[in-house]
């Protein structure tokens, strides 16, 4: 068994892992006004919670993971730069090993959600597979033969920072049309509120809607569906995957986004007679996070 951390910017997330099967967890929200040495001091409760809760002893798991939002630099153990959690140069591995008594490995959140999906999850039958999530941004890892495809800082695979119109909507990272301005979560809500006329709305209730005919619902996932589709397109030319890996709150959706989008990019993809790739949804979901985390 092995222990595995999701920070996030919602919620912390702690579970013991057995074989990719959590066996207990627990979870807290995040405040994200805590200051750093808060977080830390979160983190080591619930671990300790957990832990207790499920019988077990920390210091017997040899190694704990943690997936953690921004850039992180793996060998230090440091979250560089984060713009969820408001972070810079925080030496996050070396504090939670000095509360805890045993070795941190840390790495970057979406690429160890991804980890955990082609190891556990929809990827394992796949050489190559990517995970690309669809929630509050839009995140994503690259995972070749089990193993997080290694870059600078941890960096690489910001699917949501490929901007799709150089003129279009401002992204919170300053640049303009970025691939989560309309394709996330947060993207698809902002619009379905501006065509339907309706102030409260989630992903699942648009979507609902569309199953049941409603014009503008359609009007918003037919939108919705070429954006995503034009960023799945281009992250197939460009890192060649056999599976995409549909994560995040809006992969409920199912069949809505998998068969709609690989007839979108069918006849889009550079080569498409001869390169074939799946499109499937996420099987670990909110727990993929975990499971990716204590495989580090």
């Amino acid at each position: 068994m092995k222990i595995g951390i999701d920070l996030g910017g919602t919620n912390i997330k702690v579970g013991v892992v057995d074989g990719g099967r959590i066996v207990y967890k627990d979870s807290r929200p995040t405040n994200l006004a805590w200051s750093f040495e808060r977080t830390v001091d979160e983190i080591v409760s619930l671990v300790k919670v957990v832990v207790e809760k499920a019988g077990i002893n920390v210091k017997s798991y040899g190694t704990i993971g943690i997936g953690s939002p921004g850039l992180i630099d793996t060998v230090k153990g440091e979250v560089i730069y984060s713009n969820n959690i408001k972070w810079k140069n925080a030496p996050l591995a070396k504090e939670l090993q000095g509360h805890l008594g045993v070795p941190i490995k840390i790495h970057n959140d979406a690429k160890v959600a991804a980890l955990g999906e082609a190891v556990f999850g929809a990827g394992k039958d796949f050489k190559k597979s990517i995970l690309l999530t669809l929630g509050t941004g839009v995140g994503g890892g690259v995972i070749k033969d089990g193993k997080i495809e290694k870059t600078q800082a941890a960096a690489g695979a910001l699917f949501g920072h490929m901007s799709i119109d150089y003129n279009g909507r401002l992204c919170t990272c300053g640049r303009h049309g970025c691939l989560e301005t309309y394709a996330s979560a947060t993207a698809l809500i902002a619009d379905a509120k501006a065509v339907m006329k309706v102030g409260n709305l989630d992903g699942k209730a648009i979507f609902d809607a569309y199953r049941q005919g409603n014009k503008a619902a359609k009007v918003v996932v037919d939108n919705y569906i070429k954006y995503l589709g034009e960023g799945v397109v281009s992250i197939i030319n460009i890192c060649c995957p056999d599976a995409i890996i549909l994560g995040g709150g809006l992969s409920g959706a199912g069949d809505i986004l998998t068969v709609r989008l690989k007839e979108y990019i069918k006849d889009k993809i550079f080569g498409a007679k001869h390169i074939a790739v799946d499109i499937i949804v996420s099987k670990l979901g909110n727990d993929a996070g975990i499971i990716g985390a204590s495989l580090l």
